[in-house]
């Protein structure tokens, strides 16, 4: 029999009391098998549904539903998966106001390591005790624009300063979206999926005729970017988190296409912190004319024990998950597999006082050296590394290899979605290292290095400026794009901020072929390769047959060069050359680029002329590119003995 008194205590924490009677009176109600794990899919009525005290797996509907999951380790999903049925041809949400708001929900955990998942409505969620994922996905539907100009010149401060996080912009339509979250004891994560939607028109252009996938990604819906709002990110309302306790291991997590956080309050008296969440399409900070650019997205309230440091308990993770469809989003994903129990894929790892050498796995880790001079390699997945104190050496990635690439010598683009990495040094002089994915990193204090590796592969040929031919000043043709420098749209694009101390940003350009070519210019008994003016960089004959990879579009975010904190940029790489494209009071825009002839005119040279990527600088005044950067030729390779990179990997 169900114990009244214990709903109806849920029920006031989360909604009107007077309604309670109501909804006990219509409710239908779910009971798994005790001692046995169960697999429960609720109708659309209201519903209360209990598992049975193992790992259960416990899917409740449309209606007003209480899910209670009790012991083992569950999953407990709040709202049936949506489709485009429920949705406007416009994109907005087929919902009248009172119908949205018959989807809240409240899902309860018990002990056990358990997944809590919802999306419409004002839901309420309570982990319990073990290590839970509490996972809130878009619910208060489409943005309105915002009201910031598009000014090339403004500071990225001036253009954040103007973020307008009222309900009004968030949730213009006023639907159900404001959710309750209590992780419990121990170490909770709280997430945030935000998710790409658009017009009817535009999902269809991209949806899969046969298997009925939808392409969210930059290659289909997130790449309709002409007009305003062709596509944009779903918004998550005002949510509010009771309990987070950063001491037990809590968590947050922003995820979603292009998001970004910004602490906008932190009142340590009152112990109550709030987070805004918004787009970011040129991860710059300022408003471009992207389709949802600087979009506000949401606010969390965090109500906190201790003290809360947003730079590292709220991580960002750029996602492109989609509103509906087959695998577009966790609740697809566990609603297509109803055997599918997820588990968090985060290792969390911890050093010790000593020098410690730590490295991760392929899946997602978190890593925390504390004291000593530790090396701590993340390897593959979206990995947090943590420096603390001691003089640390951070890898995001593990050491590349021959086979990630292709024949051809492509990176093989599918393995490196997952490669999103955060670094974050400490107190002392640290050596922070990634490659692949858009990473972030965090000197913070101490005279540090920061190393960003090639990571946007092959750069495209632009056959608008022909070699050989004398018409004109050829670095003027040059075109700083992304169907050049990073062609296939590979996640690339890194935020590099040193902190205090005099920090050195630094890239290393790789120089790279097909297969055919490095193996020919392998020696065959000690497996170096040569990838000098006398191996790999020799073969020059026709366009590409080697050439240099690409770096996307980075951004350091608080340099001080020459007059400040002697912080300094270095470019190293083959016949790599640097350009100063713009130059405002507190911003500069580096385009780098290569010059196999070292005389600024495209020669017929394997790779002459190629754009390799921009660095955008944000400086507080003291920066000059005759100063404050360094340009170095070397022959590094792209993986392999004899790469020149062993400096960073040993």
């Amino acid at each position: 029999m169900i114990k009244r008194m214990n709903l109806l205590k849920y029920w006031q924490a989360a909604f009107n009391p007077s309604e309670f009677e109501h909804w006990m009176d219509q409710k239908i109600s779910f009971f798994g098998i005790k001692s046995r794990g169960n697999s429960i899919l609720a109708d659309d009525s209201d519903n209360y549904i209990r598992g049975g005290g193992r790992n259960d797996q416990l899917i409740a509907g449309k209606g007003i539903d209480f899910v209670d999951g009790r012991g083992g380790d569950d999953v407990l999903v709040g709202d049936r998966l949506p489709n485009q049925n429920d949705y406007n041809a416009d994109g907005s949400i087929f919902a009248s106001l009172s119908f949205n708001k018959d989807e809240s929900d409240i899902l309860i955990a018990g002990k056990g390591e358990d997944i809590l998942i919802n999306q419409f409505g004002s839901d309420y969620f309570s982990g319990d005790k073990g290590n839970d994922r509490i996972i809130s996905l878009s619910d208060s539907g489409i943005p309105t624009g915002n009201n910031i100009p598009i000014l090339d010149n403004d500071s990225t401060e001036n253009q954040l300063s103007q973020l307008d996080f009222s309900t009004n912009n968030i949730n213009p339509n006023g639907l159900a979206a404001d959710d309750t979250l209590i992780g419990g004891k121990d170490a909770d994560r709280f997430e945030f999926h935000l998710l790409i939607n658009a017009r009817k028109e535009i999902v269809d252009k991209y949806t899969d005729v046969e298997t009925g996938i939808i392409n969210w990604g930059m290659n289909g819906v997130a790449g309709e970017n002409d007009n305003y709002h062709d596509h944009w990110v779903e918004g998550i309302g005002n949510d509010i988190i009771l309990d987070f306790n950063s001491k037990e291991g809590d968590k947050i997590l922003v995820s979603g296409h292009t998001v970004q956080a910004i602490l906008l309050e932190n009142n340590e008296t009152l112990n109550e912190a709030l987070v805004g969440v918004y787009s970011d399409q040129g991860a710059d900070g300022r408003r471009g004319n992207g389709a949802h650019d600087l979009d506000v997205l949401g606010t969390i309230k965090v109500f906190y024990k201790g003290s809360f440091n947003f730079d590292s308990d709220v991580d960002i993770q750029q996602k492109d998950y989609g509103a509906y469809g087959v695998d577009s989003n966790i609740a697809a994903e566990i609603e297509s597999n109803d055997d599918v129990l997820l588990a968090s894929t985060t290792a969390r790892i911890t050093g010790n006082a000593s020098d410690n050498d730590l490295a991760g796995d392929s899946g997602e880790n978190r890593i925390d050296g504390l004291s000593g001079d530790d090396k701590i390699v993340g390897y593959d997945g979206n990995d947090k590394l943590f420096g603390s104190s001691g003089a640390d050496h951070l890898l995001g990635d593990r050491e590349s290899r021959q086979s990630d690439f292709h024949e051809k010598g492509y990176f093989i683009a599918d393995k490196q979605m997952s490669y999103d990495d955060k670094l974050i040094g400490g107190s002392e002089d640290d050596l922070l290292v990634d490659q692949y994915g858009a990473d972030r990193y965090s000197g913070d204090a101490g005279n540090d290095r920061l190393v960003s590796l090639s990571d946007s592969s092959v750069p495209n040929d632009n056959k608008s400026l022909p070699a050989g031919v004398n018409d004109g000043s050829d670095i003027d043709k040059l075109v700083f794009a992304n169907e050049y420098l990073n062609p296939v749209g590979i996640s690339a694009n890194d935020v590099l901020t040193g902190g205090e101390g005099a920090d050195t940003f630094e890239w290393r350009l790789l120089i790279n072929a097909s297969k055919e070519i490095v193996d020919r210019n392998t020696n065959t008994s000690t497996g170096v390769i040569n990838w000098g003016m006398n191996g790999v960089a020799g073969e020059n004959d026709k366009y590409h047959d080697h050439w240099v990879d690409g770096i996307g579009i980075d951004t350091i975010t608080d340099f001080s060069g020459n007059g400040g904190e002697n912080d300094h940029i270095l470019i190293q790489g083959h016949t790599v050359q640097a350009l100063l494209l713009s130059s405002s009071d507190n911003s500069a825009l580096i385009g780098v680029y290569s010059d196999q002839g070292a005389d600024g005119e495209r020669g017929n040279g394997a790779h002459d002329f190629d754009v390799l990527g921009v660095i955008r600088v944000n400086h507080d005044g003291n920066f000059s590119i005759k100063e404050d950067l360094s340009v170095n030729g070397a022959d590094f390779g792209a993986y392999g003995p004899g790469s020149g990179l062993d400096d960073l990997w040993a």
